[in-house]
């Protein structure tokens, strides 16, 4: 995975309106959240390519000395049918090894962690989603996180590995490529030597 925003170079994961003006628009208008989600995370994430694995790390979830992300985790997991692009209508995209589950809560580390596939940009709606279904504006605007992605799913060759292992390795093709041209001849060799030692051992044995 490699990071491709975070709080740390790109600030609050939300921002610019109070929490009571976000939950107002959560109730009325949830698509007006939309312009106050982090830009950086916005772009990065559509500048991924389709189909990267992307993960967003939430950390700060304390409500009165409690954390709950696993709560809040457990909020999106049973909705996450709900989650989908208001233009197009697509259903946020879980990673295929999690088919129901797209948020992890862990509240001994006080951490949230979002996994979906890239397909339109959902980063922004699943944030919406936590505050149209947890209410906690606040917290998301004073909480630490990273979002990383992983360009190549799992068990899909990199065509630039490969290319680079054939650049590498160019003589071990120029023997199998000279193995494929001498096979029919050392087949044929073979096949010659083997009929010449059973016509010893037959004349050995008195056949001739």
């Amino acid at each position: 995975m490699t990071t491709i925003a975070s709080s740390d170079t790109d600030g609050p994961l939300v921002g610019g309106i109070d929490a009571l003006t976000a939950l107002d628009l959560a109730a009325t208008n949830p698509q007006a959240l939309a312009q106050y989600v982090n830009p950086a995370l916005q772009h990065a994430e559509r500048s991924l390519p389709e189909g990267a694995e992307v993960e967003l790390d939430i950390t700060g979830w304390q409500v009165a000395g409690q954390s709950i992300a696993q709560f809040v985790a457990s909020r999106l997991n049973a909705n996450i049918r709900d989650i989908r692009d208001p233009d197009t209508g697509e259903q946020v995209q879980p990673w295929p090894q999690y088919p129901d589950q797209i948020a992890w809560g862990d509240d001994s580390t006080d951490t949230l962690t979002l996994r979906w596939v890239k397909g339109q940009p959902f980063a922004v709606w699943i944030i919406v989603g936590i505050v149209v279904l947890a209410g906690i504006w606040y917290l998301l605007s004073r909480a630490k996180w990273r979002a990383s992605a992983n360009v190549v799913a799992p068990g899909t060759p990199n065509p630039v590995s490969i290319g680079a292992w054939i650049v590498d390795h160019w003589w071990l093709f120029l023997i199998l490529a000279a193995a494929g041209v001498a096979a029919p001849f050392i087949v044929r060799s073979a096949a010659k030597t083997e009929e010449a030692v059973n016509e010893l051992r037959a004349a050995e044995r008195g056949a001739y």
